[in-house]
């Protein structure tokens, strides 16, 4: 079983990969920053953005990622981006099956 971390957005925000693999963050405010720490090679994170009704909360993913989509700022909009750890604690995100 997947373990899920769910927390309001703050500016800066830190992830531990060793504990958790899904993370859902309500986006009640702009986040500056998304650093996960102890990122496993080869470990799939998932990643679930909801806006609140207010929505335009600015989202900026952290360096350590690469490749992720940019993030629906509507009113109520959901985001889902999935990474894979890579070596160095990078998070490259996996794209849509075709």
């Amino acid at each position: 079983m997947r373990s899920l971390l769910r927390q309001t957005s703050t500016p800066i925000m830190l992830f531990d990969g060793s504990q958790y693999q899904s993370f859902v963050i309500d986006c009640n405010s702009s986040v500056q920053n998304i650093r996960v720490k102890n990122v496993s090679p080869g470990g799939l994170y998932v990643f679930v953005i909801i806006m609140n009704e207010v929505g335009n909360h600015h989202f900026v993913w952290g360096a350590q990622t690469r490749n992720a989509v940019t993030v629906n700022l509507e009113p109520n909009a959901v985001t889902v981006q999935c990474f894979v750890g890579l070596p160095g604690g990078i998070l490259q995100a996996v794209p849509p099956g075709t």
